[in-house]
């Protein structure tokens, strides 16, 4: 009997849980080694606006860094008035329906070029191997 309660209760428990599926480090580097990060991820309660409870900050009114900076904005979709900036975004699951979801990084650097990269091992799974980045919209 003991441990059908302790089952019931743990079944409850991961029912309500939330906890994200997936996520992973953008990183960029300028031409003379300055460095940044991103962290992009996906959740079904994930929204393009910020959302605390995934850890997300809106650090819109901190002054970008003079030589390199990136930034997740959504100036892109609001004819370059951005209402937030942050370092980390977790999107709409895409593997709840069939809806797109579109994040806009922004850069500022003095030192072009400016890399980008990411694990690419982490994209192995039906979910995210769609995943595209690109400089204009799909």
């Amino acid at each position: 009997m003991k441990n059908l309660l302790i089952l019931t209760i743990l079944l409850c428990l991961y029912q309500v849980s939330k906890a994200q599926t997936f996520q992973f480090q953008l990183l960029f580097e300028d031409a003379i080694g300055n460095k940044d990060t991103l962290t992009i991820g996906y959740d079904s309660d994930g929204t393009e606006f910020i959302d605390p409870s995934f850890g997300e900050e809106n650090i819109i009114g901190t002054p970008l860094d003079s030589l390199f900076d990136v930034r997740i904005s959504d100036a892109f979709f609001n004819n370059g008035n951005a209402t937030f900036h942050t370092k980390k975004q977790i999107l709409p699951d895409s593997c709840s329906g069939s809806w797109f979801p579109v994040v806009s990084i922004d850069v500022k650097s003095k030192n072009w070029p400016v890399t980008a990269t990411w694990d690419n091992l982490l994209f192995n799974f039906e979910c995210v191997e769609g995943s595209v980045f690109t400089s204009c919209h799909p």
